[in-house]
């Protein structure tokens, strides 16, 4: 990938021919292009664009973007499952690893990101209830003294 420099990203791809260790063309693609992987099935190739906020999926029989798969911004890494039918995508932002879900069929790539719940304020105050039981798990902070 091109990816450029962080106050002037790139946001092209090249095709290269090793062999004969040349240029063959260029794809353009998201700002600050990352992260590349390959589907199993050797069809498409997902690009992860750091600056923007999609993934962008290249088919490689035509070498043009196909799809734009919608992510947070700042993801950098993507690998696939054996079968295809998910990517992992590291965000440096969130620091999180989302999971897309990805099906082909009738030489098309479709893709989803999974949402992955939300915030649960039991979980993360640390107030658990049972039956007949609270308990809360408090901290110290400057506002709060023991």
């Amino acid at each position: 990938s091109l990816a450029g420099k962080e106050i002037q990203p790139g946001s092209e791809i090249v095709i290269v021919s090793v062999p004969k260790a040349s240029e063959l063309g260029r794809i353009e693609v998201g700002s600050y292009p990352y992260g590349l992987a390959l589907h199993p099935s050797g069809r498409w190739l997902v690009v992860a664009n750091r600056y923007s906020n999609f993934l962008s999926v290249i088919d490689t029989e035509t070498d043009r973007v196909c799809a734009e798969i919608s992510v947070p911004f700042y993801c950098e890494d993507i690998a696939f499952s054996p079968d295809g039918g998910r990517a992992y995508v590291s965000n440096f932002w969130k620091n999180q690893v989302l999971v897309v879900d990805v099906d082909v069929h009738d030489d098309q790539f479709v893709a989803t990101m999974r949402q992955m719940g939300g915030f649960n304020r039991v979980e993360f105050l640390g107030i658990m209830l049972l039956p007949d039981l609270i308990v809360v798990l408090l901290t110290n902070s400057p506002n709060n003294p023991p």
